[in-house]
């Protein structure tokens, strides 16, 4: 059976057609994370078996895949994590079953801090900058900065944890912890895939005078530079450094040198924070990475309010610029940029209003993306890695002389993080907890991460 355009409408408010197979396709478009006892409540008298059945369905029908794929429908980005998600626990059924078992596991992605704070930007949206000398808070209150061999250790026990990903980021500008190298080469002896998000600046310098670095940056599975403006000048007002230092140019060569010296699978792309002192740059943005020749442009908004927001006019003129951009992408106009977009800016170039992705009570992203920040903070993900956004309530325990990340994981498994004391859930945080929500309660009532309906496989 064919799922019509006018059946998957992406604003849709009701859907009345007797076809049960397209009902449920509609809940799930209103929302994926939409657990099956409340499906089943919205329907009526459906057995699990039946549901499951259609489930089955959806994951081999091509027009849900390219309808909750599209760039047109506003969670895209949740089922992208949600079908990757899925993809993994059906790989590997033993870990999903110890998160059911609340057995001791480590993040499947874990995000490392490994800087202390040292970088020669002040980004105005930076999380490491906000309340000035939060950077360093923990090394005042005699927190040290982790070192490289715990670092290494940390890996190593994270893998023999169920760690498939090591994401080097925050904490300051990873490129420029010494030994970055040696903590890279660890993970990839381990055969763990590696990703990092760093400004880019001193991608040319390592080049130059640290060639093993350099070529263990190359080896990296994925990398993200920020870069915030389109512009030099814009861009050194972001970064808030005089324009002498040629910070845009040197970080366009170092792109332009990754793009020439990686290997084919390395993918290299920018991450762009849309905000008041850049929006008017986005098209600019996307001809950038058209001509750098990037492998993918990410458009963010700024999630926790770290800037000023933009005036009704500036939001008018940011869904214009972006919805040329996504015109030109169905055009293929960007060539081989992959260019997408915050679930958020979806629905507004869509004018319709996201509806609110239900929370739940739990808070279970350290399933999915925990992170560590340099003192040692193992955090249930990485905004609470961050010395402003800290808290107890969502620490998961202290790397240190006497403990290591292992033991730290043991103790606190059967902890219970409760979102309600998170003020600042991001919304990419906000869909991992309401998917694990759905897979957790999901599980218990019989349908397993095999059966859901974004394991596509068409």
């Amino acid at each position: 059976m064919e799922i019509t355009e006018t059946a998957l409408n992406y604003n849709t408010a009701s859907f009345n057609s007797p076809c049960l197979y397209e009902k449920v396709v509609a809940e799930y478009l209103r929302d994926p994370t939409l657990k099956v006892t409340d499906l089943i409540q919205r329907l009526g008298d459906v057995s699990i078996e039946k549901i499951i059945m259609i489930h089955l369905g959806m994951q081999r029908d091509p027009n849900v895949m390219e309808k909750f794929t599209s760039d047109m429908y506003p969670r895209y980005l949740l089922v992208r994590y949600f079908s990757s998600l899925i993809s993994d626990m059906v790989s590997d059924p033993e870990y999903f079953q110890k998160i059911l078992n609340n057995e001791p596991i480590s993040s499947r992605r874990l995000e490392v801090h490994i800087t202390g704070g040292v970088c020669p930007y002040n980004c105005q949206m930076c999380l490491w900058r906000i309340g000035e000398g939060g950077k360093y808070i923990e090394l005042k209150e005699g927190k040290g900065i982790l070192s490289n061999d715990k670092w290494k250790e940390v890996i190593r026990q994270s893998k023999e944890l169920g760690t498939k990903i090591i994401i080097f980021s925050g904490g300051g500008e990873p490129l420029m912890a010494k030994g970055i190298g040696e903590i890279i080469r660890e993970a990839k002896k381990l055969g763990m895939t590696t990703l990092m998000y760093t400004n880019g600046r001193l991608i040319t310098s390592l080049r130059e005078k640290e060639k093993e670095t350099y070529d263990d940056i190359l080896n990296l599975d994925w990398l993200r530079v920020s870069i915030h403006g389109a512009t030099p000048d814009t861009y050194s007002k972001i970064i808030q450094r005089d324009p002498s230092y040629r910070d845009f140019e040197e970080v366009k060569k170092g792109i332009n040198y990754l793009i020439k010296d990686k290997n084919p699978e390395m993918k290299v792309g920018c991450g762009f924070v849309i905000q008041k002192g850049n929006f008017f740059e986005v098209e600019k943005m996307a001809d950038l990475a058209r001509q750098l020749g990037v492998d993918f442009l990410n458009f963010r908004t700024d999630c926790v309010d770290a800037t000023e927001g933009l005036s009704p006019e500036e939001r008018a003129q940011l869904l214009e610029s972006l919805r040329k951009i996504r015109e030109n992408l169905h055009k293929r106009y960007y060539e081989k940029t992959l260019i997408d977009f915050s679930d958020n800016l979806i629905a507004l170039m869509n004018g319709d209003e996201i509806n609110q992705i239900r929370i739940p009570e739990e808070c279970r992203v350290h399933f999915y993306r925990a992170a560590i920040s340099p003192t040692g903070r193992v955090a249930v993900c990485d905004l609470t890695a961050e010395p402003h956004y800290s808290s107890p309530e969502y620490t998961i325990g202290w790397i240190d002389d006497n403990t290591d990340f292992s033991t730290v994981i043991k103790n606190g498994s059967r902890r219970i993080f409760r979102t309600k004391y998170c003020k600042y859930c991001m919304p990419g945080q906000q869909s991992i907890n309401a998917i694990w929500d759905k897979l957790i309660h999901d599980a218990e009532v019989g349908i397993l991460p095999k059966n859901q309906p974004f394991y596509f496989r068409s």
